[in-house]
């Protein structure tokens, strides 16, 4: 059922493999495998934070003397193997993140000081999306692949205890239950990871990584092999982005494995969004004699803005699979523990059990981002019909269950046995104090309430139109995006100049203006002038006018100049203009006045001697100037009403786009940024 090029990357052996079920178990067993590594450690990871415990409690430490938290401990490794390198690398994460970051692009403490602790954060990834890989691998011998950062909020036990006081990070102070979970593996498929690790540093940074020298025994002492010579696959998420094609065997193997299902089915997922899984599952819902269907979910989302939209979501993805249960095979449920009260266990796991045959384990969510626009990472295993492995298998499920309910692998194997089913056994063992407990959830859909904001499917258009733009247009060019754009702004050009022209003085203030577009001046921040001397709206629709008037102008006087005589007077300015000129047209305009690649005139002169149609060039320069005049006008109407008392809601406007700003200008940087890198040496 793996099958490389289809729904896996790479389909091998692993000589090795074990699930670790909670990050107790996880962290414990990486600070051993780092251990013993000789000459690389690779972590790749969503959230990083280097004052995480990788022991807590009575637990002995890993080396003697060495600390407990990850980034001193990572210290102390280098100083004590001299041919040890560890490498990181994390997702650059959005500005919003920043608050509950450590900030390690602004101070970097003593560990991270080391000439062989390398840490870099990869920002080559489409607008809205993320690096969610997690991995680590050490010495390309052995690897970790799951749901697990080492950050904050991670680490728990299998007992869930409500008051557990080694569950305290820096970060976040205390927190509430999480259930996550890795699998680690050593041989041919952490090569295959250490090879994509060394992949995404050369897509983030352009430095080329030599592959880890496979010295040293890194399997963690505290694992007992659960699998040897196991068949195992890894699986991708890649979006469509600079020109690479889009990689989507996730969401392949994750209907592929609910396809291939005959008796029993077990999910524990973070999110359950995703169309592609859920007609997957209706369609064996509707069978007679499909298999049993069990998925854990959180009881609900952390954060207020999810429970608004992704829990609002799963409700309607529940309720569809609900009308579509003709034979009461699912189950659809939740850990419910009394001793909680208003809180909840955090189901953060991404794994997949599959007839006790199949285990997923990475970490993709089953939502909308994770099969194409995040980049991810699953690692699968297949027992075939080896006895001893379908056992292991079978164990995973049941202790898995057995963690939520609080109950040994074994009490859980009887009640299965008597019952008949998981859901059976489930309900026989599960108490007043802790249970898997039903969603309630009406059994009629409602209406529609995906959000595209949260959990696109792709990489956005603005991206696109990037793509597009940078590597030259070609089929499917999305142009008339742009114009679309174009005339909408028009449109609302002429709403804020609705009676504007009648009041004294305007016709005069955009004659001003214009003439300032062809001086050769920053003419966007300019505009904001007009603001002091009309109302707010007003002001707006004039700077879109002169910016306007300003580039017809001086597009005109390109086009009558000619090249020629430009390079005689532009030099190597006009060189350089022209090579983004030369794409394409619409795109092409509306980033380089959103860029201000350089003089308001130069760039209309420039256009104006290339090859841009007239309304192609207006179109793209009706849209790139918005930003840069809705700012210059906000900040002139706060400035101007100083004198009248201070405008706190003009403020809060001012302050949002500026942070916009400078999230759109880290954007544009690594947006145009490694296109001609290609693929990294094998």
């Amino acid at each position: 059922m793996l099958t490389a090029g289809e729904n896996c990357w790479r389909v091998g052996r692993a000589s090795k493999a074990a699930l670790l079920p909670e990050g107790e178990a996880y962290f414990l067993a990486a600070a051993q495998s780092m251990a013993g590594a000789r000459d690389r450690i690779r972590l790749a990871g969503w959230d990083f934070d280097s004052r995480v415990r990788l022991w807590r409690g009575d637990t002995p430490p890993v080396l003697p003397e060495a600390p407990s938290q990850l980034g001193p401990y990572l210290a102390h490794l280098v100083r004590r193997t001299p041919t040890l390198v560890v490498e990181i690398l994390l997702w650059r994460y959005s500005l919003l993140y920043a608050p509950s970051r450590e900030p390690l692009l602004f101070h970097r403490p003593d560990w991270l000081r080391h000439p062989r602790i390398r840490f870099r954060m990869d920002d080559d990834y489409p607008m809205g999306g993320s690096h969610h890989q997690k991995f680590l691998v050490c010495d390309g011998r052995v690897a970790f692949c799951g749901g697990l950062d080492m950050a904050p909020g991670r680490w728990d036990t299998e007992r869930h205890e409500a008051d557990d006081p080694r569950r305290v990070d820096a970060r976040t102070g205390r927190y509430p239950p999480y259930h996550d979970a890795m699998l680690v593996f050593e041989g041919t498929p952490a090569i295959w990871l250490d090879e994509l690790f060394r992949h995404r540093w050369w897509r983030g940074t352009g430095d080329r990584l030599a592959p880890a020298k496979r010295s040293g025994d890194a399997w963690p002492v505290s694992v007992e092999p659960w699998f040897t010579k196991i068949r195992m696959g890894l699986a991708r998420t890649d979006p469509d982005f600079k020109g690479r094609p889009e990689v989507r065997e996730v969401e392949r193997l994750d209907v592929d494995l609910i396809k291939a299902a005959r008796r029993r089915l077990y999910i524990e997922n973070q999110y359950f969004t995703a169309e592609p899984i859920l007609h997957a599952l209706g369609e064996r819902l509707l069978e007679e004699d499909g298999p049993e269907i069990m998925i854990v979910l959180p009881e609900r989302c952390q954060d207020l803005l999810q429970r608004s939209t992704m829990d609002a979501m799963r409700r309607e993805a529940v309720a569809f699979l609900r009308h579509r249960d003709k034979y009461g095979r699912l189950s659809l449920v939740y850990p419910d523990k009394a001793d909680l009260g208003k809180k909840w266990v955090n189901v953060h796991a991404k794994l997949m059990v599959v007839d006790d045959r199949w285990l997923r384990v990475g970490s993709s969510n089953l939502n909308y981002r994770s099969m194409g626009l995040d980049t991810e990472c699953d690692a699968v295993l297949d027992a075939e019909n080896r006895f001893e492995a379908r056992e292991m298998v079978e164990y995973a499920r049941r202790r898995l269950l057995g963690i939520h309910l609080g109950v040994s692998p074994e009490a859980f194997r009887k009640a299965e046995e008597e019952a008949g089913s998981m859901a059976g056994a489930a309900d026989r063992l599960g108490g007043s104090r802790r249970r898997l407990r039903s969603f309630d959830t009406p059994e009629e859909a409602g209406g529609e309430t995906r959000s595209w904001l949260l959990d696109p499917s792709k990489p956005l258009l603005v991206d696109r139109v990037m793509d597009a733009w940078v590597l030259g247009g070609g089929e499917g060019t999305p142009y008339r995006h742009l114009i679309r754009l174009g005339l909408a702004a028009g449109v609302v050009g002429w709403l804020a100049l609705h009676g504007a022209p009648q009041q004294p003085g305007f016709p005069q203030a955009v004659l001003l203006l214009t003439l300032a577009g062809l001086a050769f001046t920053p003419l966007q921040m300019v505009s904001g002038a007009a603001s002091v001397f009309f109302p707010l709206g007003h002001a707006l629709g004039l700077s879109w006018i002169g910016c306007l008037l300003a580039g017809l102008i001086g597009f005109g006087f390109g086009r009558l100049l000619g090249a020629d005589r430009l390079s005689g007077l532009m030099g190597r300015k006009l060189e350089k203009l022209h090579r983004h000129v030369d794409r394409d047209p619409v795109s092409s305009a509306a980033v380089a006045r959103l860029v201000s690649l350089d003089t308001y005139t130069s760039v209309s002169l420039a256009f104006g001697a290339g090859p841009s149609s007239l309304p192609a060039y207006m179109a793209g320069t009706a849209v790139g100037v918005v930003p840069g005049i809705v700012f210059a006008n906000c900040l002139g109407a706060l400035l101007a009403g100083l004198h009248a008392g201070f405008d706190w809601a003009l403020l809060l406007l001012i302050l949002l786009w500026a942070v916009g700003a400078g999230e759109y200008a880290v954007w544009l940087r690594r947006r145009l940024a490694g296109y001609d890198r290609g693929e990294p040496p094998p």
